[in-house]
Parts: structure tokens; C-alpha cells; sequence
């Protein structure tokens, strides 16, 4: 699939806004950025990884919000992309080191591909959303844009839902974006 997003894996089933943005960035994920697949890659709420995760993994998610501008209600949708690295099999004197450098090694990549602007990837990953959204809500109106990063966590071994031990299980950080859609059906609206 050598242009782009198209039809990547979704066979013209229609989905509610926040599900199409999700599915969305997660099909522009694996496909552009070198070493993500089905198996480290997927929608997971609240970032968290699945049990037997491999030692990377990139969690999608999103959460809904509001905003009113000039009288008219915008349905801003935010969207988070948790990275999660396992820690265990680094030596103690090398682990700050060696995880912080995997963390710089994905973190440019995934602001490539999803970060809006003049971004050909991020334009591409809001096309392939509002083709799968169902028709009756609003299309989305804007590439995503970065909001905030949080600074990598350390997290215990529950993290990872028990699957290592606790000792240095690994870092986990949060890239924050956001889009929205004019009035029309979905997202969160507050009289």
C-alpha cells in the first residue's frame, strides 16, 4: 500500500467521530512510522498497554470536549497517543539513558505523521477519518495539533496489566492533539 491511507483496512463500514479518528491515526501510525504493527499499535483507553505487550507499545485514544467561538458551538475532539517502553532488561547504570533514547527515537516520527500544519501526513490522516466517520455527524475540520507532551513517567510493572516485575518496568509519556468539527452530531456539547 504504497499510497498512503486509502483503504487501509477498513472496508466501508462507518463509524461514530471519535472511533473514526482513532482507527485513523492508528492505520497512519503503522503504516508510516518504521517498527509499528498490529501487534504494538492500537486503540487502548487511557493509554495503557495490553498484557503481553511487546517492549514498545503505542497506545491511541481519545476524549471529548467543547468550546464556544463567536457564538457558535466548535465540537473539539482531543485525541492521545500514550508510548510506553519496557525497562526490565536493561542493565541498572543504563537504563535512564537507554529508554530516553527510545523514547527520542519514536517521538519524532509520531509529530511527523500527526502533527497538522503544512503536514501532508496529518492532512492525510483527517481525510481518511472523515471518510470513515458516518455521514451524519460533522466532518472533521482541521489536521490534528499538538496540545501538549507530558515528560516521561516512570510506571510500575502494573502498568503493563502485571506481565513484568516492578523493578525499572519502563517509561511512558503523552502526546495531547486535538480537532474539531462545526455543530453537528458527536462529541461533547454543553447548553
Amino acid at each position: 500500500m504504497a499510497d498512503g491511507l486509502a483503504d487501509y483496512g477498513f472496508r466501508g463500514d462507518t463509524l461514530a467521530a471519535e472511533d473514526a479518528l482513532e482507527g485513523a491515526v492508528v492505520a497512519a501510525l503503522r503504516h508510516y512510522v518504521e517498527g509499528f504493527g498490529d501487534t504494538n499499535c492500537g486503540v487502548r483507553g487511557m493509554g495503557r498497554p495490553p498484557a503481553m505487550a511487546p517492549d514498545v507499545f503505542c497506545a491511541v485514544w481519545c476524549a471529548g470536549g467543547t468550546q464556544e467561538y463567536e457564538n457558535q458551538w466548535l465540537c473539539r475532539y482531543s485525541l492521545n497517543v500514550t508510548l510506553s517502553l519496557k525497562g526490565t532488561l536493561v542493565p541498572d547504570d543504563r537504563w535512564a539513558g537507554t529508554v530516553r533514547r527510545a523514547f527520542d527515537a519514536y517521538r519524532n516520527p509520531i509529530l511527523q505523521v500527526l502533527h497538522g500544519g503544512a503536514n501532508a501526513y496529518a492532512n492525510e490522516v483527517i481525510g481518511l477519518a472523515n471518510r470513515i466517520r458516518r455521514p451524519e455527524e460533522a466532518e472533521f475540520q482541521s489536521a490534528l495539533v499538538l496540545k501538549s507532551l507530558s515528560s516521561p513517567a516512570e510506571n510500575a510493572g502494573d502498568w503493563w496489566v502485571g506481565s513484568m516485575p516492578d523493578a525499572h518496568a519502563g517509561l511512558a509519556q503523552t502526546y495531547s492533539f486535538s480537532t474539531w468539527t462545526l455543530g453537528g452530531f458527536g462529541g461533547e456539547y454543553v447548553a
